[in-house]
């Protein structure tokens, strides 16, 4: 079984939705570590006991642990994914080395920049926690040109762009009429957040949902795979190729079971 991003959510009420994120981007901010509880609380603003209790929450959705034989020291999990996108787009834990090798597949057999997407649901946000970009040398230029829209393709509210809207239809049975219609057809497409681009997405399931998550008997969603298009695309003319192969990257990246994991994504794309 791959794993996968793992949502976090304030059980403890001492710590408020900004805390957690914020001792989170602080351990991002630092690197990997080890980091002394001390410098965190400092780094972050956020008081020590309220830290501690952010750092369990990390520790427990596997996105930091305490270090081995140093008290009171903590490490991240999450690190830059590649020298191009350092600083701006950060992988969480849970990305499994050979998730690489579909986004690398994906990119070539399409030509376009993929992305891979977690999420958090406090605060709801959509994570790039990977992406390839081949030699999209006009990729890299806008990036570099544009840090403001570069940190929103980092990380976005998860209303705001495809991958966001994609992931938040299979959380739940939406209610917007939007949601709804991204939930039956499969995927979500919007421009994205660099000037001219376009995103187009489709969730990616795990094996083992329970509760409000789980779209149907044992799975739910885990995050997004995306393609960001220089140009736009005709709403009414997806390219069925980016689809397919947005759909076959989908069921690698899910758990182990290929026979299982076909049969639901074939269910979606009868609904296409």
């Amino acid at each position: 079984m791959r794993p996968t991003v793992t949502p976090l959510s304030p059980t403890n009420h001492d710590v408020t939705p900004a805390d957690l994120f914020a001792v989170l981007a602080t351990m991002v901010d630092l690197g990997r570590g080890p980091h002394p509880l001390q410098r965190i609380v400092e780094e972050s603003g956020i008081p020590r006991r309220t830290t501690r209790a952010a750092l369990d929450q990390l520790i427990e959705a596997q996105l930091c642990k305490a270090t081995t034989g140093m008290p009171s020291h903590y490490e991240t999990g999450v690190q830059a994914v590649e020298a191009t996108s350092r600083g701006l787009t950060q992988a969480l834990p849970g990305v499994h080395t050979g998730y690489r090798d579909d986004l690398r597949t994906l990119q070539q057999r399409t030509g376009h920049v993929a992305l891979l997407h977690g999420y958090l649901t406090i605060p709801s946000l959509r994570i790039c926690t990977d992406l390839c970009a081949g030699d999209r040398r006009d990729f890299e230029q806008q990036v570099k040109a544009n840090p403001a829209a570069a940190e929103r393709l980092s990380k976005a509210p998860l209303h705001e762009d495809a991958a966001g809207k994609v992931i938040a239809a299979h959380l739940q049975s939406p209610h917007s009429i939007e949601l709804q219609r991204i939930r039956h057809h499969g995927y979500a497409l919007t421009a994205a957040p660099l000037a001219g681009w376009t995103l187009l997405s489709v969730p990616v399931y795990a094996r083992g949902g329970e509760g409000p998550t789980s779209l149907q008997r044992g799975y739910t969603v885990a995050g997004a795979v995306s393609l960001l298009v220089s140009g736009p695309i005709d709403p009414n003319g997806v390219p069925a190729q980016w689809l397919d192969e947005l759909w076959n990257t989908a069921t690698q990246l899910e758990q182990s079971a290929p026979d299982q994991a076909a049969t639901h994504h074939t269910h979606v794309r009868r609904a296409v």
